[in-house]
């Protein structure tokens, strides 16, 4: 990581003020103002819908948690089961970050992702009441911005960072 910050930093004065100036971007004829380094994720991962970000219902949360701890967890390792368990279905704090983080945020829609890539389509229907490829279009979107408001190409946060990995390793799968 700190190498690639290295490459980065050395970058002309005049490529690093673009990057870290705010971008103006158009979506559905509506130009906004962002914060958001679009390098990974590309403009169409700019909402103009707030409810995007919109958690489902607890009930369907708990089955997504259950489904990742019982699917994806043990191909993917890298979050404690029991704190993400105790997070996602007892309304515990996760680690050490306040309610309604941002990197919490994306470390959910992250999960609730890769949970449903680990699903059938008749598992989906039966379970969660959406066809899949709905599913999967919502909650990877959900994951992209919920990463960007996180500011997952600048941090060095772990948990941000995992959010990350579990959706890269999740899309490598889908054709």
């Amino acid at each position: 990581m700190n190498g690639l910050r290295e490459v980065l930093d050395d970058s002309s004065e005049d490529e690093h003020e673009a990057s870290a100036a705010r971008h103006s971007v158009t979506t559905s004829g509506v130009e906004q103002e962002t914060g958001f380094n679009l390098l990974i994720f590309g403009p169409q991962a700019i909402v103009t819908n707030p409810d995007i970000l919109v958690h489902p219902p607890q009930a369907i949360i708990y089955a997504l948690c259950d489904i990742y701890l019982h699917n994806v967890d043990p191909i993917v390792k890298v979050l404690h089961g029991p704190s993400v368990r105790r997070y996602l279905q007892e309304g515990g704090q996760y680690l050490d970050y306040q309610q309604g983080s941002t990197v919490v945020e994306a470390l959910s829609f992250s999960i609730y992702h890769a949970a449903i890539i680990s699903m059938s389509e008749s598992q989906c229907i039966r379970q969660l009441g959406q066809e899949k490829q709905m599913l999967l279009k919502r909650y990877r979107f959900a994951s992209e911005v919920s990463l960007m408001k996180a500011d997952v190409v600048n941090t060095l946060d772990i948990t941000t960072l995992q959010a990350l990995l579990i959706l890269i390793v999740c899309c490598h799968k889908l054709p």
